[in-house]
């Protein structure tokens, strides 16, 4: 009797080595984006909910967003600071103190020349500038790592007597054709806003 051993020959491994490689190529990628989305999502929501904590903690003692000191109408950084130390930083966990003005080693999140930079304790960069009766905000979710680009770990949220602490750019009403057209490659200003729209989440045409 013929016993027959049964063996794959070097060029069939080599065809299905080639064919795994292809579709790994084709899918890992995509996996690594997901993921990188989630991450960005849930980071983006937790910094968010632990600032909005902060506000309302301060409300307890300082009365409600709309009786604070949003005075200057012009850039001003010593106003900045006085509004940080009086409504925000009492309320914080030791944030710390990077630098002044648009230069931040600490994060991308520098948001101008009369603004202060901080880090906080979940190591989300986070700056502060005060002008036109309201004030600016740039989260930076994971501080000086990368890519610090707008829109993927950078965004902009803004404070005002009249909306609070809010995503820049997102008003009542607004739909969300008009949000996504505030997040796209040229401009990205609106990109927290229109994550929050789509229920905390990266849709398909979000501008990763």
């Amino acid at each position: 009797m013929n016993i027959h051993k049964l063996a794959f020959t070097i060029a069939e491994v080599l065809i299905t080595l080639g064919i795994i490689g292809v579709v790994a190529a084709m899918t890992i990628p995509g996996l690594i984006t997901n993921y990188q989305k989630q991450v960005t999502v849930e980071q983006l929501k937790k910094t968010y909910s632990e600032i909005s904590q902060v506000i309302k903690r301060s409300e307890v003692d300082n009365g409600p967003v709309e009786s604070w000191d949003f005075a200057p109408t012009t850039w001003d950084v010593a106003h900045t600071q006085t509004f940080f130390n009086t409504y925000l930083k009492p309320y914080m966990v030791d944030p710390i103190f990077c630098s002044t003005g648009n230069s931040n080693p600490c994060s991308s999140a520098a948001i101008s020349w009369q603004g202060l930079n901080y880090t906080l304790r979940n190591g989300s960069g986070f700056a502060i500038v005060l002008a036109m009766g309201g004030a600016g905000i740039v989260i930076d979710i994971n501080g000086i790592q990368k890519p610090n680009a707008w829109g993927k770990d950078s965004f902009y949220f803004g404070m005002d007597p009249t909306n609070g602490f809010y995503p820049v750019y997102y008003t009542k009403g607004m739909t969300r054709a008009q949000l996504l057209d505030t997040c796209k490659p040229t401009m990205r200003d609106g990109c927290a806003a229109l994550i929050m729209f789509d229920g905390w989440k990266i849709a398909d045409d979000y501008p990763w």
